[in-house]
């Protein structure tokens, strides 16, 4: 049976590296216009996307001081966490999309009749636990990874990334920006070697599998947005997979950000996607998702299955988010 826990706001954005106050919504004293599109928000979050909502139109918090004269270091290896705190259990969510991921980061396996693509490996420490053992757990050959999609280039995208290429051969996706800042940064995950650059609007063909891209700068210099066919029975479905939400509190990320969600919400209308996957629980729901998986019953909706509307509600909040970044700004 498949058990996850759901974390607390709190911790998953400290895994995504910004800080979150408790109840800071209730507690912003902000413009009438930052309230106008908040609310605007919460409208298209509606019962889809509540924890999304919460976590991504919540008023940014003051950096943390760097005590005076302490230069800037390289990351520390540190010791990884017991895997109690992390492992969640492997999932067959469609009939050609598995989720391998922890409590609170989610990585996919997208089957395909060329091979297996991955997206977004984990951190190198839980990549075997999750990726390599979970296919094996759902009866899948994990030599049979082709790919490897970086949505973006953070370690806890990025870190099993390099043993998944060095043990199988995979070639490893990201975009040239994130690929140079990658490759330039201090993190102290392992990094891949560099392979494949995802360009705008590239499509991935494995065997009987399309993926497209769509470049969604803001997140990360180059982060990619990824449409996935997926089939439940004999009906077809196409996924959205928004790829970095955590914001920066700038007028040039918050201009990047509505661009790339206005596009990408346009390619995923062009698709006519009805399925949301991310790859952090607390922005799809996937926890609770895969839990009533567990019990669904043969004549019952999909719960991945949200349908196109509220597909584009999504895109609409993540918008109306940013514009309330942007209202903060103002004088």
């Amino acid at each position: 049976m498949f058990r996850m826990r759901i974390w607390a706001a709190s911790t998953v954005a400290v895994v995504l590296g910004v800080g979150l106050t408790a109840s800071a919504l209730a507690r912003q004293t902000d413009s009438p216009e930052v309230e106008r599109h908040i609310s605007a928000a919460r409208d298209a979050a509606g019962t889809e996307h509540p924890r999304f909502f919460e976590y991504l139109c919540r008023a940014p918090q003051a950096p943390r001081p760097r005590p005076a004269g302490r230069a800037a270091a390289r990351p520390a290896r540190r010791e990884p966490p017991p895997q109690s705190d992390w492992y969640a259990e492997p999932a067959k969510v469609f009939d050609n999309l598995y989720f391998l991921g922890t409590q609170s980061l989610n990585a996919w396996a997208v089957t395909t009749s060329g091979g297996i693509v991955i997206i977004d490996p984990l951190y190198d420490y839980n990549v075997e636990a999750e990726i390599i053992a979970g296919l094996r757990t759902l009866g899948l050959d994990p030599a049979d990874i082709t790919h490897v999609l970086v949505s973006h280039g953070h370690g806890d995208h990025y870190g099993g990334a390099e043993q998944l290429q060095r043990q199988f051969g995979a070639s490893v996706l990201l975009s040239a920006p994130d690929w140079d800042m990658m490759l330039a940064g201090a993190g102290s995950q392992p990094k891949p070697t560099r392979d494949l650059d995802v360009t705008d609007g590239q499509t991935l063909s494995v065997g009987d599998t399309q993926l497209t891209f769509t470049l969604t700068p803001g997140h990360t210099p180059g982060t990619i947005s990824t449409l996935v066919p997926v089939r439940d029975g004999g009906r077809s479905h196409v996924a959205a997979l928004w790829g970095g939400t955590a914001m920066r509190h700038n007028a040039e990320f918050y201009d990047q950000y509505i661009a790339g969600a206005r596009k990408f919400a346009a390619v995923a209308a062009e698709a006519d996607a009805d399925v949301v996957i991310s790859n952090h629980a607390i922005f799809d729901g996937a926890d609770e998702k895969i839990e009533a998986l567990a019990s669904r019953g043969v004549s019952d909706p999909h719960p991945f299955v949200i349908g196109e509307d509220a597909t584009q509600n999504m895109f609409e909040m993540i918008q109306h988010c940013a514009e309330a970044g942007q209202a903060r700004l103002a004088p």
